[in-house]
This record gives C-alpha cells, structure tokens and sequence, in this order.
C-alpha cells in the first residue's frame, strides 16, 4: 500500500506524524530548571541548532523497496518471489513492529504524484506477473495492494464532503476489484500475510460494518498469529475518525496487550499507539489510553534496540503528545543533542514549535 495514503498501514512509518501541541502539556513553569538527570542534554531553540538524519531502520526499508522497484521495473518476477518468500519466512520486522515483507510492496506502487499513465501501465505489469506466475501469491497481493492505493489516489485524502462523485466511484470501484483479486487467490497453496492486511484495508475504505471486520480480523489473526499489522489496523479501524467511538481503540489496545501480558505487551501496546499516533495526530484525546504504559513499551523497545534513533525519536515524540508532565519530555527530547527524525518531526519547524516550551 502507497504510504502516502492514509490507508496505507504498511508504510506509515513513513508518514509524518500530527503536528499540535498537546492540550494536557503542563506548561505553566516553561523556564524550570532541568533535572540532574537531563543536565548534559540540549533541547535546540533555533534551526542552525538541528541536525537531521536518517535512522537505520528507513535506510534499510528504502533499500528493500529499492531492490523490490529493481526487480519488478525488469520484470524479473522470480527474484521478487523469491525476495517476499525470504521476508515473509523470516518474519523480520523493524523497531515499530513493521514486518520488513511490506517493503517489498510498497516497492512496487507508483507514488501518489505519479500520472494515471504510470499507475495504469504498473498494473498491467502486475497482471503480466499473475499469467506469467500463476501460482505466486506475491503477485496477487501486490496487485491487490496497487489497486488499494490507486483508489484512495482517486478518492484523495480530504474530508468525505471534499470528495468529487467520480472519486467516490473510482474508490468503490478500485477496492471492490482488490477484494475480488484477493479472494481469487484463496485457492493458492502459497500463503501470505499481506492478503488478510490489504483485505482489512480495502474493508475500511468499504464501509464495512464493525461485525464484518471483526470476523476478518479473527481469521487474520488465526492465520498468522505474529503479525502486528492486524493490530496496527483494527486500531486504526476503530478510531474515532473511522468507524470507532471514543475509547474503543484504546479498550481493544488494553485487551490485546493484557492478554500477551508482561514487557511484550507493553512493547505491543507503545507500538499500536506510536502506530495510530503517526496516522491521527490525536489518540491522546482519548484519556483512556495510558501515556504511562506506552512509556513502559518504549522502555523495553529501548532495552532491546539500545542503538535505535527510531525508537528515541518516536518515544520523544510521544512524550512530548502524550506526557502530562514536562520531565519526561524534556528529559527524552533532550537526550536527542537536536538530532531529529523527521518521520517522526515532519519539519525542522513543527520540531522547534512542539519542543519550545521545554526549555
């Protein structure tokens, strides 16, 4: 799925996350003193003071893609099988969660800026790579995938009242044609949990009622157990600017963290969040969602990828979102010495204004 599109959970990790301020941020003493534990940190105040840099994590899922763009642009459809197979048998994933298969994806789809001369001629590949693979299951959810992300292309990422009645065709239209590909695909032997996550995508972009969702996302994760991107998107699904009301999300993140229980549910629980963060800019709306637990997941994400400016970037992120209390904030945001990921920051600018009352 194109990570320019809201729909697209795959590479949202990409994305830019929300840009306000934090209603609950305790701001009423800006010029308190630092505490020890934060002496030796710097919290820049001006953009000559900000180094931008790119974490492992996105270096290693631009080359993925890369390698996966390679392949398909020569039409060399066995390397590509045989790249997914060796992602999707490994289950690699990155700090977020992310299963590292997804870039072998998002690899293929055209950019949204792309001409519909570029999406339309990337399909036609896509269907050259189905007669030509008959059995691959990497065909046929790249060109389910493909055909998610070129309908939201048509549809446009405004609210529903901006939508033209040719978008909201072409987005039907475009989404009911993923579907039907995906289930043509149920007879293969070859498996592959991307089908049941571009199925939950398309669903969302459907309509599709809170029970229907529900039984998808139960076969999703009855078929492949570990993969978090089920989570990533029924969380999604149930926020409150798509078919959830206030507080599902959180309650479903609770119950799914509990039920894995110890530090992996908290790593769990700070990923979906991070996740939904990135997407919403607004999931700390929801009082019901605890900054403390997703604090205690970044903990142990920090334990376990010590190395990771990913990781330091988003907890700082979601500190400064979500801490109602200014130490952790400033306490994480200035142990960055101003080096900023901007998947996280967006810009230069929205960093220095989300960060200024940390001094």
């Amino acid at each position: 799925m194109n990570n320019v599109f809201l729909i697209s959970f795959v590479a949202v990790a990409l994305l830019g996350c929300s840009k306000e301020v934090p209603k609950s941020a305790d701001v009423a003493n800006p010029n308190a003193q630092h505490s020890s534990e934060s002496a030796n940190s710097f919290i820049p105040s001006d953009p000559s003071e900000v180094t931008v840099i790119e974490t492992a994590e996105i270096k290693d899922k631009l080359k993925i893609r890369a390698e996966s763009a390679g392949y398909f642009a020569a039409k060399d459809f066995s390397k590509l099988d045989d790249l997914a197979n060796n992602y999707r048998t490994s289950k690699a994933c990155s700090v977020s969660g992310v299963w590292k298969l997804e870039s072998v994806y998002t690899g293929i789809i055209p950019d949204e800026a792309n001409s519909d001369d570029t999406w339309k001629q990337t399909l036609a590949m896509l269907h050259d790579w189905i007669q030509a693979k008959p059995d691959s299951i990497t065909a046929r959810v790249a060109l389910a995938d493909t055909l998610v992300s070129y309908a939201w292309k048509a549809r446009g990422s405004g609210y529903a009242n901006t939508v033209t009645e040719t978008g909201w065709k072409f987005l039907g239209e475009r989404l009911t044609e993923a579907v039907i590909v995906l289930k043509d695909a149920e007879h293969l032997q070859e498996k592959c949990p991307l089908t049941w996550y571009v199925m939950m995508s398309a669903a969302l972009g459907l309509g599709v009622d809170k029970a229907r969702y529900e039984t998808l996302f139960q076969k999703a994760i009855a078929s492949e157990p570990d993969f978090t991107g089920y989570y990533f998107a029924k969380a999604y699904y149930l926020s409150p600017r798509w078919h959830g009301n206030p507080g599902d999300m959180a309650a479903f993140l609770q119950k799914a963290a509990d039920q894995i229980g110890g530090e992996d549910g908290d790593l769990f629980y700070a990923r979906v969040a991070w996740y939904v963060q990135c997407l919403t800019g607004d999931v700390f709306d929801d009082p019901t969602l605890s900054w403390a637990r997703v604090d205690r997941g970044f903990e142990v994400m920090e334990k376990r990828f010590p190395d990771s400016a990913y990781a330091q970037n988003g907890r700082a992120y979601m500190a400064v979102m979500g801490s109602d209390k200014m130490n952790a904030p400033r306490r994480l945001v200035g142990a960055l010495h101003g080096q900023i990921d901007l998947v996280e920051w967006t810009s230069i600018t929205n960093f220095l204004r989300l960060t200024k009352d940390l001094h």
